[in-house]
C-alpha cells in the first residue's frame, strides 16, 4: 500500500516489555522480559520444566540469561563459553 510504509513496524521494544525488565541473574533485565514473554505465550508450570536453552557466551555462567531458566524453572540446557 503506496503510504503504509510505518504501518507494519512494531512498536519499540521498550513500550512492549521495557516496563517488565527485572534483573535477577540476567545483566541488563532480561529475566523480567523472559518470565513475561513465556507468560504472554500460556506456559503452564509443568510444561516450562520441559523447556531447552541454549546460550553461548556465559563467561562462568553467574550472570547470564539462561540461568533464570535452570535454577527457578528447572529447564535444561546448554551454556558454554571461550575462557582463553
Amino acid at each position: 500500500r503506496e503510504g503504509d510504509e510505518e504501518d507494519w513496524f512494531l512498536p519499540p521494544a521498550e513500550s512492549l516489555y521495557g516496563a517488565k525488565e527485572e534483573r535477577i541473574y540476567s545483566q541488563n533485565g532480561e529475566d523480567g522480559i523472559l518470565l513475561t514473554l513465556l507468560g504472554d505465550l500460556g506456559l503452564r508450570n509443568d510444561m516450562r520444566r520441559r523447556l531447552t536453552y541454549v546460550e553461548i557466551g556465559v563467561g562462568d555462567g553467574s550472570e547470564c540469561n539462561s540461568r533464570i531458566l535452570r535454577e527457578q524453572l528447572g529447564a535444561r540446557g546448554l551454556m558454554f563459553d571461550m575462557l582463553g
